[in-house]
């Protein structure tokens, strides 16, 4: 008489154990890549919260637009983590550090935030160091973006699924490449 098969047989049958890109911190511009990684998504969630009007315990009686303070602070914000730290990072680094900055940029304009000239300056030097337009594109937000170390708009379960996203076309990118990668020959 047979056993039955358990889920576990299958999984370690067929190697289907979830695997999670290993956390490598990649963080070319230091203070300002850790921002953008771990907490602008959730600064971009509530200043979009305020532009909605959904209720918020901050909101104010006064007739303050909230949404303008905090699009204004994190402007700001942004720009004071510029104006404290010295740029510094290997050229490799180029493509992460332009996502950071481009992510930066793309976020506060999209909720009506203006980009600070201290970040107008890193978008243009970081754009002319890797000979693109300054606009974020596929090859910033897909090919620059670290698995380990994800860059996203969104938090959350909506950012759990723009990380798999980018993951998904990440992967893509990598099988076209290996299948059109010139075959080498041996002399």
């Amino acid at each position: 008489m047979s056993q039955p098969i358990s889920m576990a047989d299958i999984g370690a049958l067929f190697h289907v154990e979830p695997k999670s890109p290993a956390r490598e911190k990649i963080r070319p511009l230091g203070a300002l890549s850790d921002y953008v990684v771990e907490k602008f998504s959730a600064d971009l969630k509530r200043v979009q919260e305020y532009i909605s009007g959904l209720p918020s315990p901050n909101a104010c009686a006064l007739g303050v637009n909230l949404a303008q303070v905090e699009r204004d602070g994190l402007t700001i914000a942004v720009e004071r983590m510029l104006e404290q730290q010295q740029l510094r990072f290997h050229k490799s680094e180029l493509g992460v550090a332009r996502l950071d900055a481009m992510m930066l940029e793309a976020g506060l304009r999209a909720h009506g935030a203006k980009c600070g000239p201290h970040l107008a300056f890193l978008v243009q030097y970081l754009s002319q160091q890797t000979g693109q337009k300054p606009i974020l594109s596929y090859q910033d937000i897909i090919l620059h973006n670290p698995p380990g170390d994800m860059r996203t708009f969104t938090d959350g379960a909506c950012g759990k699924q723009e990380a798999d996203f980018y993951i998904g076309h990440q992967m893509i990118e990598s099988c076209l490449w290996r299948r059109h990668q010139p075959f080498a020959t041996i002399h």
